[in-house]
């Protein structure tokens, strides 16, 4: 099954001609830079995690080496059901850093109102509802031999959410 790319139905003029036309100006003129670039500061710093991969069998003291921005670290690494499953400290391990890896992650969304404010796309022109939300995600292994990718995801998402009502938690799978 394959996925339609990201504007098609633009493209094919299902969102009307007015839209149709200011994407592909928009497309034409994408060597310059958009407004704002550069107005957020800097990326914060990410931190070096280690983690035993749900897929890839590894030997004794073998981790892999994986990254998180230090904000969604902070979020995340009091949560005892993340830190038994990745940590920022190597001990006596030996790291591995595998360029195709990419380890399973957790995504926290968070919605400051749940009303949209009313804005216009500078793709299309067209309008549509903006909501404030703010995102953090951490990579996460397994802590156990029979620890399966969902029932890690569903137990940090659990102990994450605690009371609350307004965050989303979304599993980005392990890719090998």
């Amino acid at each position: 099954m394959s996925t339609a790319p990201r504007f098609s139905r633009v493209l094919r003029g299902m969102r009307g001609a007015t839209a149709r036309t200011r994407y592909l100006n928009y497309l034409q003129g994408l060597a310059e830079q958009g407004e704002g670039i550069g107005t957020k500061g800097n990326r914060p710093d990410s931190i070096k995690l280690y983690l035993d991969p749900f897929a890839l069998p590894l030997g004794t003291a073998v981790k892999i080496q994986s990254s998180a921005l230090v904000p969604s670290w902070n979020l995340f690494s009091s949560l005892s059901e993340v830190s038994s499953r990745v940590t920022a400290t190597l001990g006596t391990n030996t790291p591995i850093k595998m360029s195709t890896y990419r380890p399973a992650r957790v995504v926290r969304r968070q919605q400051s109102s749940q009303t949209g404010v009313a804005a216009t796309s500078k793709l299309t022109g067209l309008k549509y509802l903006k909501y404030n939300t703010e995102s953090a995600s951490i990579p996460f292994g397994k802590k156990g031999s029979t620890d399966t990718m969902v029932d890690a995801f569903n137990d940090i998402a659990t102990q994450a959410k605690g009371s609350s009502t307004n965050l989303k938690f979304t599993l980005v799978e392990e890719k090998v």
